[in-house]
C-alpha cells in the first residue's frame, strides 16, 4: 500500500486549460496551480498527497479540508484528521482564526502609516485542526510539564474539565485566594529536580515579575477553569454541527450525547477542595447570566465552592 501511494507521490497534477482551438495550455497562475504545487503553508503536494493516499487505502478514506477565498477559488487543502470525512467545509465551519503581524516596516510610509497587518492564517490549523480539537478547527487550552533541561522535549497536553487538577495549569500562574494543594502551575519552565514542596498559593502577581503593559496582576483560577471548560464546549458545539450536516443518524446521536454530558458535567475531575479566585472574575462572571424567577442562573460556580465528595 505505501509503495502504491509512494508511486502517487512523485506524480506531479498539472492545471490544463482548453483553448478556443480545442487545445489544451497549461495553466501557471491559476489558484489550481498554487494549490498543486503548494496545497497549505506547512507541506509540499507529494507530502500531502502521499500520506492522503496512504490513509485512502489503509483506512477506506481519505478527505481534505478545503478552504476558498471570497470567490470561490480553493486556496488551501488541509489532511482530515483519521476518523472524519467532510467533503467541503467552507472557513465559517467551526473556529477562525486570526494573526496581527506587528513587525515594523522599514518605514511607516511603505505601509501608509500602518504597523500591523491583520487578516486569516490557515497556518494556526497546523495546531487547531486534530485529534484533540475533535476534528474540526477548534479552540485549544494546554498544559506544559516543567522539563528537566533545555534541550528535553516540552511534554504536556490538551486541558477540558475532564483532566485532573493535579495536572492542569502547567506553563501558567495560578492565583487565588483558595487553591487546591497540588497543580502544574506558577513551577519553572526549568526544573532539574523536583520541587520538595509545592509552590506557594498566591493572590496576586505583584512583586513576582515586572507587570507593567498588563492589564491585572492576576491569573484567576476561575478563569482558567472557565476557559478550558469553554473552549472544548465550543469544539464540542462545532463538532455536532458537522456531523448534523453530514446527516448519519448514529453519529448526530454520539456527537449530541457527548455535548449534553458535557454541559452537565458528566465525569468531570473531582476537586480536592474549595476554589476561589482573587481578582473578582467569579463575581463577574455570575452577575452577567441571566436568572429565572428565583434569581437562578447557569452562570453560578457552585460547583466550586466545596469539594465534590462533599456535596
Amino acid at each position: 500500500m505505501m509503495a502504491n501511494a509512494n508511486a502517487v507521490a512523485q506524480c506531479w497534477p498539472r492545471h490544463l486549460r482548453e483553448t478556443s482551438r480545442g487545445q489544451f495550455e497549461r495553466a501557471t497562475t491559476s489558484p489550481a496551480f498554487r494549490v498543486f504545487r503548494q496545497p497549505n503553508a506547512y507541506e509540499p503536494w507529494p507530502v500531502f498527497i502521499l500520506n492522503l493516499v496512504a490513509a485512502m487505502q489503509f483506512d477506506g478514506t481519505g478527505c481534505a479540508l478545503v478552504l476558498r477565498d471570497d470567490k470561490g477559488a480553493v486556496t488551501s487543502l488541509h489532511r482530515a484528521p483519521r476518523g472524519t470525512c467532510v467533503p467541503y467545509v467552507s472557513p465559517e465551519d467551526g473556529s477562525i482564526f486570526y494573526t496581527i503581524n506587528q513587525a515594523q516596516p522599514p518605514s511607516a510610509e511603505a505601509t501608509g502609516g500602518r504597523q500591523a497587518t491583520f487578516g486569516r492564517d490557515q497556518q494556526c490549523l497546523r495546531c487547531h485542526l486534530s485529534w484533540d480539537t475533535l476534528g474540526v478547527p477548534g479552540l485549544s487550552v494546554l498544559t506544559t510539564f516543567p522539563r528537566k533541561s533545555e534541550m528535553d522535549y516540552a511534554n504536556g497536553g490538551f486541558v477540558d474539565h475532564y483532566r485532573p487538577i493535579e495536572e492542569r495549569w502547567g506553563g501558567w500562574y495560578v492565583t487565588g485566594k483558595k487553591v487546591p494543594a497540588r497543580h502544574m502551575g506558577n513551577l519553572p519552565l526549568i526544573m532539574p529536580r523536583p520541587l520538595a514542596t509545592p509552590p506557594p498559593a498566591r493572590a496576586s502577581l505583584e512583586g513576582v515579575f515586572d507587570l507593567d503593559g498588563y492589564l491585572a496582576p492576576y491569573s484567576d483560577i476561575v478563569a482558567l477553569m472557565v476557559l478550558e471548560h469553554q473552549a472544548h464546549f465550543s469544539n464540542l458545539v462545532t463538532r455536532a454541527t458537522w456531523e448534523t450536516r453530514l446527516g448519519e443518524t448514529m453519529r448526530i446521536a454520539e456527537a449530541a450525547d457527548a455535548l449534553v454530558d458535557y454541559m452537565l458535567f458528566v465525569d468531570e475531575a473531582k476537586l480536592t477542595g474549595p476554589i476561589e479566585g482573587s481578582s473578582g472574575f467569579a463575581e463577574t462572571f455570575t452577575a452577567a447570566g441571566p436568572k429565572d424567577a428565583k434569581g437562578r442562573s447557569l452562570r453560578e460556580l457552585v460547583g466550586l465552592r466545596q469539594p465534590e465528595a462533599d456535596k
